[in-house]
């Protein structure tokens, strides 16, 4: 049986192949992040591997812990290049401004930019979203701009998630809750957050009390002080939040 040569991995057309193959797995990874909300990165990794697997199939005559090792290579490659192409691209095109709650960038008109930041910063809390970018500069977010999310409990609609001069997260999106329902159980965060009910009526738990809230109503949220939120009905309640960060935030602590 014939040995493939590692000369034959390292000549420059065959490192061209993974190299075209992350640019394509860079735009695969965009278009689905752009379109479904997949994380851009793990998408990327898991292409990468996919497209390695073409090494089994190019090399059949090198013994198979040869093949593996060409494919976790190329595979990495694979990656390593989908990463730089995409930072190229969010270099080239990201304007300064505001970011979605889903984590990227948007344009005037809410909807998401093609590059996003797939290296940014990991969060205080696991899983949650750091902005980056550009400090916001004074703007204007109609209503019916940003995402939209709806579950059972009602409608979701980001309008910002961005760093400012003063704040490291400035986070402002609109719930709408159906009759009975909380957005999420009560529980704690070291950030503050302000709720300004527009319609409806909101039953808002704050440590041992609990204090009904009409139309036009401001609602606090202290830093790390147990709350909740529930409609009681019978109309739906509509409110905005704003959620605010600054850049010395303390680290939550349960309790």
């Amino acid at each position: 049986m014939e040995k493939v040569r590692v000369e034959e991995f390292l000549q420059p057309k065959a490192m061209l192949t993974p190299g075209i193959a992350g640019g394509v797995t860079m735009l695969i990874a965009n278009a689905l992040w752009v379109a479904f909300s997949l994380p851009p990165r793990w998408t990327a990794l898991v292409l990468s591997f996919l497209l390695g697997l073409l090494v089994f199939v190019a090399t059949p005559r090198a013994p198979l812990w040869q093949r593996a090792v060409y494919y976790l290579l190329n595979s990495l490659i694979i990656f390593s290049v989908s990463i730089g192409t995409n930072s190229v691209g969010v270099g080239v095109t990201r304007p300064p401004t505001p970011q979605t709650n889903a984590g990227g960038p948007t344009g005037p008109s809410g909807t998401r930019v093609f590059f996003g930041d797939w290296l940014q910063m990991p969060a205080r809390a696991a899983g949650e979203h750091v902005p980056s970018g550009a400090p916001l500069r004074s703007a204007v977010f109609p209503a019916d701009s940003g995402r939209i999310r709806v579950n059972d409990a009602g409608a979701f609609r980001a309008l910002v998630d961005t760093v400012t001069a003063n704040l490291s997260r400035l986070e402002i999106h609109v719930t709408t809750l159906a009759p009975g329902k909380s957005p999420h159980p009560a529980h704690r965060h070291a950030h503050e957050e302000l709720m300004i009910l527009r319609s409806g009526t909101l039953e808002v738990l704050q440590n041992e009390a609990t204090r009904r809230a009409g139309p036009g109503a401001v609602i606090f949220e202290a830093s790390n002080e147990l709350h909740g939120l529930r409609n009681p009905g019978p109309d739906s309640a509509t409110y905005v939040v704003i959620r605010i960060d600054p850049h010395d935030l303390p680290v939550t602590v349960p309790r």
